[in-house]
């Protein structure tokens, strides 16, 4: 019944808007001309009113609280909750790989220090051979003389 009642002021609007928008914008009488058909689709709303509340209850606002939303419509709400509850999702996707990502970062890491240890270990090694091979000159030469006093004897 409402729908048939305010299609014909809708047709009505449709057909006055694009007659007045041609040019681009609305001059105060097209203005005026525009806001008399819209209040004539309230009051014919107004009507309905009654038989609305009567089938859909009596609640006319919804209140938010002051920090929130004051006023959204209940699929907005749950739009929005959706996408948070995706944007949760995804945050921890990021968090469990940035975890992943530093344990392997540490187990590298740990790599790297044990790989450090065993060149110091390496080096170290190393300079003892060198120690000990410049000795092996004074060591050949002393083995000699000991030979040679064997020989003697």
């Amino acid at each position: 019944m409402l729908s048939k009642d305010l299609a014909k002021d809708v047709e009505k609007l449709r057909a006055k808007l694009a007659t007045f928008l041609y040019d681009g914008f609305l001059d105060p009488t097209e203005e005026h001309i525009v806001n008399d058909i819209i209040d004539d689709m309230v009051d014919k709303g107004e009507k309905y009113d009654p038989i609305l509340k009567k089938y859909w209850g009596t609640e006319d606002t919804q209140n938010a609280a002051s920090k929130g939303f004051q006023a959204q419509s209940q699929d907005t709400g749950n739009e929005l909750n959706g996408r948070f509850s995706d944007m949760q999702g995804k945050m921890n996707i990021l968090v469990n790989g940035m975890d992943m990502l530093r344990s392997i970062n540490m187990d590298t890491r740990n790599a790297t220090f044990d790989m450090r240890d065993i060149m110091i270990q390496l080096n170290g090694n190393v300079a003892d051979i060198r120690t000990y091979t410049r000795i092996l000159p004074e060591m050949a030469e002393t083995l000699t003389s000991m030979n040679r006093k064997l020989d003697n004897l």
